[in-house]
């Protein structure tokens, strides 16, 4: 079945009429600005795991948000604040920013090559730009969270669904209990429904007489607006919820072509960073498995089968099982490639993928996991890239640290 998007006429009124600007429909282009003029062009340190603002950020930032939070915990995590996390969540969707990684401290950095495509679209632009990264991108590990189940490889559907199931058919909103709140940590995350208030489709009322949370939200109501565009998707959504050709259908893609139909103003959206393809390097790893390590170089016009070998033969482990390579892509979301008679959900397998395919960086890390069965995973840190030097026609082993563990060891091991 062929899902549509249908507009009705209050629909269309309602997207003809809407203006977009620091405070309409929501805060969040007035909230994403702020953040990008905090980081700056010198960026802001980040956490270890690149999925938070350093700790000792959080607080200045809440200040400068549209709905600061008063908090009274010790020592808040970025978690603590549903609207920075979702505004992080969304500077990675983006691809406005990057990480920056360094010895001592990470970075997250402006993307400057993007930077100028974002400074040149008018407000409804900038608005369906950020939209379509939280619904296409915001996928909830570039904040920690766990990865799970989403029709577009995240969790914008739960979105959805709570709008229609909770919001849609109650015009005085959803009054909530503090049971209530617990359950929005799920379901559909503090953090998107924080999106989908600075977006302007809910309002939401806090009162901390009544609810003693953090958050103290007592009630949740949709707008205008998000019964405009929210709820015209949850309708093609309930139809659509276990269709085969779901993820290719991109029910809010057809809706923005429905939008686009209504307002002229918007022509552009903002292009995804290109990584660069590295033809003509070499490129140092540094491996490490347990306690033992090896350092080998290897052309980037090498396949990642290649980089595969020359691992295992340098560690003494025979290449007899499945194996499959993965790395943080720019948007904090992990990437695999996989052995040829391994499944791969992007249809990357390493015959056919270049070293220099990879969006290399000099401290970046690559895990290598051999045997789907024992499981040995492979640390590797990429330690130098040589784009002045000649190609190397085979890897090598440059140096080499520790005893390899015992691929096979006896059962009495």
């Amino acid at each position: 079945m062929k899902l549509l998007i249908t507009l009705t006429p209050q629909q269309i009124d309602v997207i003809k009429s809407q203006v977009f600007s620091d405070d309409a429909p929501g805060t969040i282009l007035k909230d994403f600005s702020t953040l990008l003029n905090f980081i700056g062009a010198n960026g802001i340190d980040i956490s270890p795991s690149t999925t938070a603002f350093a700790a000792k950020h959080l607080a200045e930032l809440n200040g400068l948000l549209s709905r600061p939070m008063a908090l009274a915990l010790k020592r808040p995590m970025q978690k603590s604040y549903p609207h920075i996390n979702g505004l992080f969540l969304l500077l990675r969707a983006s691809g406005l920013t990057y990480v920056q990684v360094g010895k001592k401290q990470n970075r997250l950095m402006l993307n400057q090559t993007v930077l100028p495509s974002w400074e040149a679209l008018n407000s409804v632009e900038r608005y369906f730009a950020l939209f379509e990264a939280w619904w296409q991108r915001g996928n909830g590990e570039s904040i920690g969270e766990r990865g799970g189940f989403g029709f577009w490889g995240n969790h914008f559907s739960n979105c959805i669904h709570f709008f229609k199931k909770t919001l849609q058919d109650q015009p005085v909103g959803k009054n909530l209990s503090a049971n209530d709140l617990d359950r929005l940590r799920y379901y559909p995350g503090l953090h998107h429904l924080a999106l989908m208030e600075l977006f302007g489709f809910v309002a939401i009322t806090l009162d901390a007489t009544v609810n003693n949370a953090n958050w103290p939200v007592v009630n949740v109501e949709a707008t205008r607006w998000g019964h405009a565009v929210l709820g015209c998707l949850s309708g093609s959504f309930a139809v659509g919820l276990f269709e085969e050709d779901q993820a290719e259908e991109k029910l809010a893609m057809r809706l923005l072509d429905k939008i686009k139909a209504h307002r002229p103003d918007l022509k552009n959206t903002l292009p995804l960073p290109q990584s660069e393809v590295l033809a003509d390097a070499n490129v140092t790893f540094k491996v490490t498995l347990l306690k033992a390590s090896r350092t080998l170089s290897i052309s980037s016009a090498a396949s990642l089968d290649d980089l595969a070998s020359v691992i295992l033969g340098a560690f003494d482990f025979d290449n007899d099982h499945l194996y499959e390579f993965s790395y943080k892509d720019v948007y904090g979301i992990t990437a695999s490639i996989s052995h040829p008679y391994a499944e791969n959900e992007n249809g990357l397998f390493t015959p056919d993928y270049r070293v220099g395919q990879m969006p290399l960086y000099v401290g970046m890390n690559v895990t290598f996991l051999f045997d789907f069965g024992d499981n040995w995973e492979f640390l590797l840190v990429v330690e130098a890239i040589d784009t002045e030097g000649k190609p190397l026609a085979k890897p090598k082993v440059i140096k080499r640290e520790g005893k390899s563990p015992e691929q096979y060891p006896g059962y009495d091991e």
